[in-house]
């Protein structure tokens, strides 16, 4: 059953984006309400190997490498994301798990600059189609696992706890990390960082 949070987000969202919500919008808000990960992935008309395939994250069928032929059902778009994690409404509603999306592409530019958010923010096997904005931002912890996106401006970030970009994370532009500080780790192990004749990471004056 629909629990009161879920109705309640819900509803802010749809007043708030009157033109409409994706599969993958609406899972993100009706999971981010209840505590829980978001499967982005549309399952009515999988087979059960793929059902299975997305539940054990085995994306091989749905390669991030071709996030662009995603059903459309599978993205979020960026302005919804940052309404979710900026909102002073919709922030009362987030659950101390925060936002957890799971094989979703985000289209357009997030951006978090100088954003105060609460709580963890996490993206499994998903793929930013644009840049992602967090300067000077406040977070309690970030998590890319398996994920992947053009550019990340995260100068003068401040991260309570720990930064994960590993286990397939992929940058394709400039991860800027310069002044940053983070309060746990900083990880990177299994990641790709590849801007094609350029800096690929800058991290200079970084404090983990």
């Amino acid at each position: 059953a629909e629990t009161t949070n879920e109705y309640k987000l819900l509803q802010l969202a749809r007043e708030r984006f009157p033109d409409g919500l994706s599969f993958a919008e609406e899972r993100m808000f009706r999971a981010t309400a209840n505590g829980e990960k978001a499967f982005c992935v549309p399952e009515a008309g999988l087979t059960a190997a793929q059902v299975s395939a997305v539940r054990d994250t085995n994306y091989s069928w749905l390669a991030l490498t071709n996030s662009a032929n995603w059903p459309a059902d599978c993205a979020i778009r960026a302005d919804r994301f940052q309404w979710l994690c900026t909102d002073s409404l919709a922030v009362a509603l987030i659950t101390y798990q925060g936002v957890t999306i799971s094989s979703a592409r985000i289209d357009g530019t997030l951006n978090l600059h100088q954003a105060k958010i609460p709580f963890r923010i996490r993206a499994e096997n998903c793929a930013f189609s644009g840049d992602i904005i967090l300067h000077a931002c406040q977070l309690r912890a970030l998590d890319l696992i398996g994920t992947t996106i053009v550019g990340l401006d995260a100068g003068r970030l401040n991260i309570e706890e720990s930064l994960n970009l590993r286990d397939g994370f992929k940058a394709k532009g400039e991860v800027w990390l310069l002044n940053a500080t983070i309060g746990g780790d900083l990880n990177c192990e299994g990641a790709q960082f590849s801007h094609t004749n350029a800096i690929a990471i800058a991290a200079d004056g970084i404090k983990v």
